[in-house]
């Protein structure tokens, strides 16, 4: 089993990528961190089944920034990813 890693980067619209890609991937435009979030809990949902006893982390890189409008969703979406089972979230 092991360690499985999962990567996903975001702009407004979130999306897998590979290990290569996520670390090579450029890209601007504004920051709307729920959607990474989202995608996170979609993920989790279905290859990491939080009652098959998963012991999942999600880390968050980011440069700080989100629109001021997305908060309040980010701060649900990330509050669902802990109730879900998350053991853990970085920043």
């Amino acid at each position: 089993n092991g360690l499985r890693e999962r990567f996903i980067v975001h702009t407004t619209e979130a999306e897998e990528k590979s290990e290569a890609d996520f670390y090579g991937f450029k890209q601007t435009g504004g920051t709307v961190i729920s959607s990474g979030y989202a995608k996170s809990k979609e993920i989790i949902n279905k290859d990491f089944p939080p009652e098959e006893g998963w012991n999942v982390y999600v880390f968050n890189y980011s440069d700080g920034d989100n629109y001021y409008s997305d908060n309040d969703k980010a701060k649900k979406e990330l509050d669902d990813l802990l109730q879900m089972g998350v053991r853990m979230v970085g920043y």
